[in-house]
């Protein structure tokens, strides 16, 4: 699952030199604002074949907790 973010999240900067890790939260990205949000949950939507309500979102603190919401929604 953190693979598959981390491309999504490359091309949603279009910058694949971009270091994702469970950590990394949007404070640690340049120019990660809520449109961004909005196409990064977009495509994990699309990639997982998962829907992510807005209260599911609303309180990630960092891409491991995407990652466990991700997990949680395709059981």
């Amino acid at each position: 699952v953190l693979k598959e973010l981390e491309r999504i999240i490359k091309d949603a900067f279009d910058d694949d030199a971009l270091v994702i890790t469970e950590e990394t939260c949007a404070a640690d990205i340049e120019g990660w604002d809520s449109l961004r949000q909005i196409s990064i949950i977009a495509a994990v939507e699309d990639v997982f074949d998962i829907k992510l309500a807005i209260s599911d979102t609303r309180n990630l603190k960092n891409i491991g907790s995407l990652v466990d919401l991700i997990v949680e929604k395709r059981k």
